[in-house]
């Protein structure tokens, strides 16, 4: 059933994945969240919760970390990017290429890497904010590979057959 609905999600809501670390849940970020003296009651504590646990019950896959892990809406995404907008995090422009940019200078320990990751996670929220979506944590959930699977089309691709 996990793997059926993770089949859906990902053909029918997601675009292209895009890499935020090796953090495995957004629970990655409670330290840097600590460091920053956010209270348990912060709501970016909370919206980070929901990226890591609402796909609890249907989405974990066997491994417990495959699969999805939760989502947020479109206005609880807008409050995750503003929320972390506020904090000292590393500052680029929002798009994927300057995050391409930015991960080949990143820095070795720990929490320089936490840090430059938890700004990935805001600039993906921006960016989906800026295009009306919302934003999804998953790990190993890979929509071409499904897309490949039950041969559906994005759109981008032409099919030339007869």
């Amino acid at each position: 059933m996990n793997r059926l609905h993770e089949a859906l999600v990902a053909v029918s809501c997601l675009g292209p994945a895009q890499f935020l670390g090796r953090t495995i849940t957004p629970d990655y970020y409670l330290p840097a969240l600590q460091l920053r003296s956010a209270p348990a009651s912060d709501p970016l504590r909370h919206l980070l919760a929901a990226l890591a646990t609402r796909g609890a019950a249907l989405g974990y896959q066997f491994g417990v970390t495959e699969g999805i892990h939760g989502w947020l809406t479109v206005a609880e995404t807008a409050e995750l990017a503003a929320r972390l907008d506020r904090l000292d995090l590393p500052r680029y422009e929002p798009t994927f290429a300057a995050m391409a940019d930015r991960l080949k200078q990143a820095g070795r320990s720990a929490s320089e890497w936490q840090d430059l990751s938890l700004s990935f996670v805001r600039t993906v929220a921006t960016i989906a904010v800026r295009d009306g979506q919302a934003v999804l944590w998953g790990n190993d959930v890979c929509p071409d590979v499904w897309r490949k699977t039950f041969g559906v089309h994005d759109g981008s691709q032409h099919d030339t057959g007869p």
